[in-house]
């Protein structure tokens, strides 16, 4: 019995500290096909559609677009298909 209980309790314990492991991070991608007021809307929804993103701020005028996301729920190779699949090509920005 004590055994099963020191199992349950090391298996709950990583489980909780799993989360742990996940972090924030932001990307900055070059969308240089953002062209009208239309894609910013149309960009935001196809990034926000994604597990993990937090947050999508759209820069028209630069051509950018900023993602907050947890890279345990969303990669950023993930992020380039929605855009793509949405009909804007994208980059990783420097």
């Amino acid at each position: 019995m004590r055994l099963l209980s020191i199992t349950v309790m090391l298996v709950s314990g990583f489980l909780h500290t799993s989360y742990a492991f996940a972090a924030e991070h932001n990307v900055t991608l070059d969308v240089s096909t953002m062209m009208c007021g239309a894609d910013p809307h149309n960009i935001k929804n196809a990034l926000s559609s994604l597990a993990g993103v937090s947050k999508v701020e759209i820069f028209l005028e630069q051509k950018t677009a900023i993602v907050t996301f947890d890279d345990q729920k969303s990669t950023v190779d993930q992020m380039l298909s929605a855009m793509a699949g949405a009909g804007y090509a994208s980059l990783v920005k420097d």
